[in-house]
């Protein structure tokens, strides 16, 4: 018969606060990130679209310069100043944009290299708009500072897609808080899925490290000014790490690897296989031993973390899962147990923790 558990009080409001805060912060981080990477994708269908749109003429370049902007605090930041004069048809037009959208480098090998690549006196290509041939540009395109800022939004990104995963988790666990550990529940068999980490985790905080290295890495090898070529590529590995990463923990989980799997008609638990072991363990629910305890090698919040032990009547451990909260090690031993009719042994708890055990515990029934 299927069980819904239900949270303690103090824990269902923890959950409530959780759901108000998170919620507020994600909104708010939402609509920051998503405002960036509209106007970054805006940008880049500017210029893509102008070099397809803008025809092309010459210019004679008449200024070309680098400027040196003084922050408020001191520091200098350094960007090219191009004026070039062009004419279509009868007309002589001026301008002064070297790329549409985006920012420029302000890196000063960036802005000298620009200045070079535009001395004054040379004749350069220009692209101009059709429709308003005072609209101009040096350079149009795609460009490396538009793609890069792209690249710097992934990390950003990760974290709003974490967030919001992490908000249907707290939802679910509002609800139901085995909901995330139980994987089955029917007349004749239940399963137990111990992972901690979901595939959504995974995924995100492989794309913020890939991201986060590849955006130091191009930004150390190029001196703050990456080509094209290398945004891209630190795009591409990003959203790829994304992808793989979250396929890969989700066929690592869904291979039953991490699964506790209880035979309700013939009374057996089956536990995960121990590494280097070609069969499961597998005991009669009578013949299952049951603790948790602190783990002083871990610690979660400047607390030990807790271990759900489960091995034989005999202490062998069998099974052992780490890197867990004190109410989630007793709400999945608590679960465990009464699915077996054992008890649970709690190794290494001190007197205030054995005082308020029973408020702590789960309450579960039937679910119609």
């Amino acid at each position: 018969m299927t069980r819904t558990t239900f949270l303690p009080n103090a824990e269902r409001r923890k959950a409530d606060r959780q759901l108000w805060f998170g919620g507020a912060f994600v909104l708010c981080w939402s609509i920051l990130v998503l405002g960036f990477d509209g106007l970054f994708a805006w940008t880049a269908f500017r210029q893509i679209r102008t070099e397809q749109t803008w025809q092309q003429t010459t210019a004679t370049i008449t200024a070309s310069s680098v400027v040196t902007d003084r922050g408020s605090k001191g520091s200098k930041t350094y960007f090219p100043r191009i004026a070039y004069a062009y004419t279509v048809g009868d007309t002589t037009h001026t301008g002064k944009t070297i790329q549409i959208g985006g920012a420029i480098s302000s890196g000063i090998k960036a802005a000298e290299r620009t200045v070079r690549d535009f001395p004054v006196g040379s004749i350069r290509p220009v692209f101009v708009d059709p429709a308003n041939p005072a609209n101009s540009a040096l350079r149009v395109g795609l460009q490396p500072s538009t793609l890069m800022m792209l690249a710097i939004s992934l990390p950003f990104n990760a974290i709003m897609i974490g967030a919001f995963a992490f908000l249907v988790r707290v939802r679910r666990f509002a609800r139901d808080p085995m909901a995330d550990w139980v994987r089955r529940d029917d007349v004749s068999v239940a399963v137990l899925r111990l992972a901690q980490w979901s595939p959504m985790t995974a995924a995100c905080l492989t794309m913020v490290v890939i991201s986060f290295v590849g955006l130091m890495g191009v930004m150390v090898l190029y001196q703050g000014d990456p080509p094209l070529v290398a945004s891209a590529a630190v795009i591409g590995a990003s959203l790829g790490g994304f992808v793989l990463s979250y396929f890969v923990k989700m066929l690592m989980d869904s291979s039953g690897r991490r699964d506790v799997l209880f035979d309700r008609t013939l009374k057996r638990i089956s536990l995960p296989r121990r590494s280097g072991e070609i069969e499961e363990a597998s005991l009669r629910f009578d013949q299952l031993a049951v603790s948790i305890g602190p783990d002083s090698n871990r610690v979660i919040n400047n607390q030990p973390a807790w271990k759900l032990v489960l091995g034989d009547q005999n202490e062998t451990g069998l099974f052992t899962l780490c890197w867990l909260s004190r109410q989630d090690a007793r709400r999945i031993a608590d679960w465990i147990a009464r699915e077996c009719g054992v008890s649970v042994r709690v190794v290494g708890r001190d007197e205030d923790e054995e005082e308020d055990s029973d408020a702590e515990s789960l309450t579960s029934r039937p679910k119609s």
